[in-house]
C-alpha cells in the first residue's frame, strides 16, 4: 500500500507499542516524513477548507513559505477563474467522492500553475468527515506544450486552409483528419462532414466511387495503380499524378495531384497528404496550343520557302524540310550549325550585316549564296526578321526563296549581251583591220622570196605567223557576234561528235589521259556542223587543260526533260566560285597563253542555236551540259 492509500484511509499504525502517546508520535512521525519526503505538492484541509498542512514542495510550487499557508483558505490560492470549478470539486470530498482533475493556481509573483490535484476525504476516528487531502503535481510544462502543439495545429491547419490547392491529409488507417476550405469549395463536401472518415470516402466526390487515389498509393503500393493516370511521375516518395476527375462545377475534369508520406520525429510514417489542382483550362489551352503548332509546324513543312530560325548566336535551331532539300542536307545535319557554314565565302559579309540589322530590330532582305550539299550553288533571296523576346534579340527567323534558275538567267543575259557588244564591235573592226592585215601579209610575202632579203627571210616568215595567228583571234571575235549567219540543217549530234572524236582522242593522248563516250539515242537537231565542231572542241580543249595524267574526259549525249543534251565532263579540282560567277567572259582566262575567247565563243554558237550551257562545278571536277530543244516535227532546215 502506497503513501498516499495508507494516508487517504487514515491507517498509518506501524508496529501497535504499548504506550498509546508513544504510539501516536510515531504514527506523527512517520505521517510527516512521507508528507515531506513526497515529490508532490501535499495538503490538508478542514471542514472549512481551510489549510491545516502543507508540505515545503507545495509551498515552493506556490512561491509561499509554509507558515504563510498554514491557515489560509485553499481558494485564496486558486486562479479567480477556476473558483467555482474549485469549489465544485471540494464539495464532493463531503460526499466522500475521491478524484483527480486539473486545476490553475495563481503564484505569489502571479504566475500560473497548472497542476493535476489527487483528492480525498479523511475522517475522524469516530467516522465523521474531517477534511480533504490534495496532493498537487506540477503539469505545467505539459499544459505549455499542449497549448503549443494547439498553435502548431491551428497554424497548420490555417496554412492548409490558405492554400489555393484542395488539400487532405490522412491518417495510417486511411481516416481523413484534414480537408481544407479549397477542398470544400472544389467538391462542395464540408470538412465537419468528412473528417474522421475512411473506407475511401474522400474518393467519392473525385470519381463517383470508393476507390484509391494517389494519397493512399503512397501509403500502400498496389501493382497497376497507375493506369487509372493519364500521367504519372515518381520523385522518391513524391508521387505526380494527373487524371480525368469530377468536381463540384465540372463533370469532365482533369486533376493534377501531387502526394507525399508524413513522419513523426521518430521518422515513423503517421499518414499522407495530397494537394488537387484543377488543370482543365490549362489542359484545354495546352491541347489548343498544341493544335495550333501541329497546324501551323504543317504549314511551315509544307511551304514552298525553305524556313529556319536562328538564335542569337546565329546557331540554327529549326529548319523546315524544305530547307533542307533546297541545302542538300538533312535536317538533322543542319540544327546546331552556324548559318554562316552554308554562306559562300564572298557572301558572309553580307549575311553578316543583316544579322547586325536584325540585332537592331530592322527586318532585311537581299540575295545571298549558298555553297549547297554537294558543293554546288544556291542563290537565294533572304528575308530576316528578328525575334525579340523580352525586349532584347534573341534570334531571326529566315525565309529563303530560290532564286537560282532566275540568277543564272540574269547571268546569262548579261554574258550574252556583253558576247553581243564584242561581236558589234568585231564585226566593226574586223573588216577595216583585216584588209590592211591582207596587204601587209602579201608584201611580206613578196619581200620573203626577194633574194636581197634572203638573210631576213625567217623574220618575214614569223611575222606572217604571227599575223595569221591574229588573223584567227579576229575570226574568232567575229564568232562572238550574235548576227553571224550560221546554216542550219537537220542534223545528228552523235555524228558530229563522232568525227571529231579522233581529233580530241588525239589531244588526250599526247597529254596520256583517257576519252569516254557514251552516246544515246537522240532525235536530229537542226545544226551548223561546223560551229557545233567547234564548240565540242573548245569544251574538250578545256576539259582536258582543268586534268592532270591520268584522269578521264567523259562526252555523254542524252535525252532529258524533252531536251537533247551534250555533256562535257572532265576529272579536275573543279572552278574556283568567283571564276565561276563571270565564266563566258570574253578575255577571261586561268590558262598561261589563253585568249579568253574559247567559252565565250561556245555561249554565242549555243545562243544561235538556241540552246543553253549550265555548268556543275565541285571537288571532283566540273561539267557543261548544252541543251538544245527539240525541233517541232515537220520543221525545214532554214538560213
Amino acid at each position: 500500500m502506497d503513501s498516499y492509500e495508507k494516508i487517504k484511509q487514515g491507517r498509518i499504525t506501524g508496529d501497535e507499542p504499548s504506550n498509546a502517546s508513544e504510539a501516536l508520535k510515531i504514527q506523527e512521525q512517520m505521517y510527516r516524513q512521507i508528507l515531506e519526503t513526497a515529490h508532490e505538492g501535499i495538503w490538508l484541509v478542514d471542514e472549512d477548507y481551510c489549510i491545516t498542512f502543507v508540505n515545503e514542495k507545495m509551498a515552493q510550487m506556490l512561491g509561499y513559505t509554509v507558515e504563510e499557508i498554514i491557515g489560509q483558505s485553499m481558494f485564496n490560492f486558486v486562479d479567480q477563474e477556476w473558483q467555482e470549478i474549485a469549489r465544485e470539486h471540494s464539495r464532493r470530498r463531503k460526499q466522500g467522492v475521491s478524484e483527480q482533475y486539473e486545476l490553475k493556481y495563481r503564484c505569489r509573483d502571479g504566475k500560473e500553475l497548472w497542476t493535476l490535484a489527487s483528492a480525498a476525504p479523511y475522517y475522524y476516528p469516530d467516522g465523521q468527515w474531517a477534511g480533504g487531502l490534495g496532493m498537487i503535481v506540477d503539469i505545467s510544462q505539459r499544459k505549455k506544450a499542449e497549448e503549443a502543439l494547439r498553435d502548431s495545429q491551428r497554424r497548420v491547419a490555417d496554412i492548409l486552409n490558405f492554400l489555393p490547392d484542395a488539400t487532405l491529409v490522412i491518417d495510417c488507417q486511411g481516416r481523413v483528419i484534414a480537408w481544407n476550405k479549397s477542398a470544400e469549395e472544389m467538391t462542395g463536401i464540408k470538412a465537419e462532414d468528412i473528417l474522421g472518415k475512411g473506407d475511401y470516402e474522400y474518393s467519392i466526390p473525385f470519381y463517383g466511387y470508393r476507390r484509391p487515389i494517389l494519397v493512399d498509393h503512397v501509403l500502400n503500393y498496389e501493382q497497376d495503380w497507375e493506369a487509372n493516370y493519364s500521367y504519372i511521375e515518381i520523385k522518391g516518395q513524391i508521387v505526380i499524378g494527373e487524371s480525368l476527375c469530377r468536381t463540384k462545377d465540372n463533370p469532365q475534369a482533369y486533376l493534377w495531384s501531387i502526394a507525399t508520406p508524413l513522419y513523426d520525429i521518430q521518422g515513423n510514417i503517421t499518414g499522407a497528404i495530397e494537394s488537387i489542382r484543377d488543370v482543365t483550362d490549362r489542359r484545354k489551352a495546352r491541347d489548343e496550343l498544341k493544335a495550333s503548332e501541329k497546324k501551323y509546324r504543317r504549314v511551315v513543312e509544307n511551304a514552298n520557302e525553305g524556313i529556319w530560325l536562328n538564335d542569337h548566336n546565329s546557331i540554327i535551331t529549326f529548319a523546315n524540310e524544305k530547307m533542307a532539300s533546297l541545302m542538300g542536307y538533312n535536317v538533322e545535319s543542319m540544327v546546331g550549325c552556324s548559318l554562316f557554314n552554308f554562306v559562300t565565302q564572298e557572301y558572309r559579309q553580307v549575311a553578316l550585316l543583316m544579322i547586325e540589322r536584325n540585332r537592331k530590330g530592322i527586318r532585311v532582305e537581299h540575295d545571298l549564296q549558298f555553297c549547297r550539299g554537294d558543293d554546288s550553288s544556291l542563290w537565294a533571296l533572304v528575308s530576316m526578321t528578328p525575334i525579340n523576346t523580352d525586349g532584347s534579340y534573341s534570334g531571326s527567323l529566315v525565309m529563303i526563296s530560290d532564286v537560282t534558275e532566275i540568277k543564272n538567267l540574269e547571268l546569262q543575259l548579261a554574258r550574252l549581251d556583253r558576247l553581243n557588244m564584242v561581236g558589234k564591235i568585231a564585226a566593226c573592226i574586223g573588216h577595216e583591220i583585216r584588209n590592211p592585215m591582207t596587204s601587209v601579209r602579201g608584201f611580206l610575202q613578196i619581200l620573203a622570196q626577194n633574194e636581197l632579203y634572203g638573210q631576213d627571210k625567217e623574220h618575214f616568215e614569223l611575222m606572217i605567223e604571227e599575223l595569221d595567228r591574229a588573223n584567227s583571234i579576229i575570226t574568232e571575235f567575229l564568232s562572238l557576234a550574235k548576227n553571224k549567219v550560221i546554216e542550219l540543217k537537220n542534223d545528228d549530234l552523235n555524228s558530229i561528235v563522232k568525227s571529231i572524236l579522233p581529233l580530241i582522242n588525239a589531244e588526250a593522248l599526247v597529254q596520256d589521259k583517257v576519252v569516254k563516250v557514251n552516246l544515246q539515242e537522240i532525235p536530229a537537231l537542226l545544226l551548223d556542223e561546223g560551229e557545233i565542231r567547234q564548240l565540242l572542241l573548245n569544251l574538250a580543249r578545256n576539259a582536258l587543260d582543268a586534268m592532270p595524267a591520268n584522269k578521264g574526259l567523259t562526252i555523254k549525249t542524252y535525252m532529258e526533260d524533252e531536251e537533247v543534251v551534250l555533256a562535257v565532263a572532265d576529272q579536275g579540282n573543279g572552278i574556283h566560285p568567283a571564276i565561276l560567277r563571270d565564266i563566258g567572259k570574253p578575255f577571261l582566262t586561268t590558262k598561261k597563253d589563253g585568249t579568253g575567247l574559247g567559252l565565250p565563243v561556245c555561249y554565242s554558237i549555243a545562243d544561235r542555236h538556241n540552246a543553253v550551257i549550265e555548268v556543275d562545278s565541285g571537288q571532283n571536277g566540273s561539267t557543261f551540259y548544252v541543251r538544245f530543244k527539240v525541233p517541232p516535227k515537220g520543221q525545214e532546215a532554214f538560213k
